[in-house]
This record gives C-alpha cells, structure tokens and sequence, in this order.
C-alpha cells in the first residue's frame, strides 16, 4: 500500500505538469514511450511473440506514432509506415516459421499500431482548440470511474460481473463506477464554468461520462483477458506496485478515442 500511494504522489503530480505545462512535444515524447514500453509488455511479458526484432519493429513503430500525432496526423506517412512495418512482420514471421505463427504477427500489428494510436487520442486532444481544459477529460474519466466502481464493489457488490475474468468486479460495481464517472464531468463543468468562465455542456459532459464510463469497464476487462489467456499476473513493473504501462492504463485505451471522437461530435465546450 505505501509503494502505491508513493508511486501515485509523484506520478499524479508529474502527469498535471506534463499535460498541463510543458509543451505538447514533451507529451509526444512522454506518450511516445509509454507506447513502446506497452508494445513490448503486450508481446515480451505475455510470451505472444519471442522474437526479437519482430518487438523491436513494433516498440519503434508504437514509439512513432505519438510523435505522427503530433505532427498533424498525415495519411500518406501513417500508410507507408503501416505497410513498411506489417511487411517487415510477416517477412519475419516466414523466415522464422513455424516458430512465429499468424497470432504473433496480429499481436505484434495490435501492440504497435492499436494500442499507441488509442492513447495518441490525449495529444491529439491537447492539441485541440483549448486542449489543455480538454486533456484531462479522456483520463480523469476512466481513473475515476474505476475508483468508484472499486469502492461500490466493495460495499455493495453483490452479482458478480464477469467472473473469470475479474473474481473482484461486480455489476454493482460497475454501476457506482459509471455514475462516479458522470458525476466527475459534472464536478470538472462546474470547475471549467465557475474557476475558468468557459461555456461548458453539462448534457454532453454527461454522455462524456457515460459512453467513457462504459468502454473504459471494455478496456479493463480485455486486458484482463489477455492476461488471463497468457497466464500472467501484472504487464510490467515500471510503475512498481501499480504495474505496468498496460496495468495502469488499460481502462484508457479504448476510452481515450471514445471521448476524442465525442469530442469532435459534440463538443463540450461551446
């Protein structure tokens, strides 16, 4: 408990200040390699792949995507990129059979182009016209929604909601953890109206805190799949007792592009 609470008091204000203060390269960068240490905890820790370059095409191709974010989200780059690194997968994987099968390559196409351009969704958010009040909405939502489902699960939780899965979420939990995060946009409006005089969309902010509540619980659960399926227990140890970039960021993955494209749908902030 003290090594979580530790590791939480230096990277919660860390986190503030690099999406906060610091500009939107030291983002890039920051996510940039978050995104390569998630590649390689997806195919290393897991045991889906064991081949070395093969983890390294996708922990650089992981590490360039945040920075293609950054510069503008080209579709001519991304492209050539994507074909250039499958090519140089399945080239591997042919060499190497049948010691490197089909559900490596997929893996390694997941770690190193799914995952990094979900959580790019925070750099293209801050990027956004008045993105540094927007930032914080793709992870507050998920974080915070967790924190709620925990606490109701463990008061009130009854009916268990995917057994196998998770032994310890429960449908009641997963109910205070999508109202906590309606309620977090709630609280965050009122924090952008009153402290900041900004016009913000309490209607939208709740569908925010719905639709992110929601697909975060998706996140969670199939990264716990996965985990489940290779018969680990935590993703990686960078983050000491919280885990690894997989462990502490799973909820967000799939939540991140949900807000942003709600974002772009139906602003928040008018």
């Amino acid at each position: 408990m003290k090594s979580r609470l530790l590791v939480a008091a230096v990277g919660v204000p860390l986190l503030l200040v690099i999406l906060l203060v610091c500009p939107a390269i030291v983002t890039a960068l920051t996510l940039s390699f978050l995104c390569a240490v998630g590649a390689r905890e997806m195919l290393k820790t897991t045991g889906i792949l064991d081949h070395a370059r093969m983890i390294g095409y996708s922990m650089l191709f992981a590490f360039l995507v945040p920075i293609w974010s950054y510069f503008g989200s080209p579709l001519l780059p991304f492209v050539i990129g994507t074909v250039i690194f499958a090519l140089l997968l399945f080239t591997e994987s042919l060499l190497a059979y049948p010691h490197v099968r089909f559900e490596s390559v997929t893996g390694a196409l997941f770690a190193g182009i799914v995952i990094p351009l979900c959580l790019s969704s925070i750099l293209r958010i801050l990027m956004q016209d008045r993105g540094r009040f927007l930032v914080l909405i793709p992870i507050m939502i998920p974080f915070i929604a967790d924190a709620g489902a925990y606490f109701a699960g463990r008061f009130f939780g009854k009916k268990k909601l995917a057994p196998v899965l998770s032994p310890h979420k429960t449908v009641e939990g997963a109910v205070g953890g999508v109202i906590t995060g309606i309620v977090s946009m709630m609280i965050y409006g009122l924090v952008m109206r009153f402290a900041f005089g900004l016009n913000y969309r309490f209607l939208a902010a709740a569908l925010y805190g719905l639709l992110g509540s929601l697909v975060s619980i998706v996140g969670d659960l199939s990264f716990s799949m996965i985990k489940r399926e290779t018969g680990i227990k935590d993703y990686g140890t960078i983050f000491r007792a919280h885990g690894g970039v997989l462990d502490r960021f799973d909820s967000v993955i799939f939540a991140a592009p949900v807000v942003e494209l709600l974002m772009i749908l139906l602003p928040v902030l008018s």
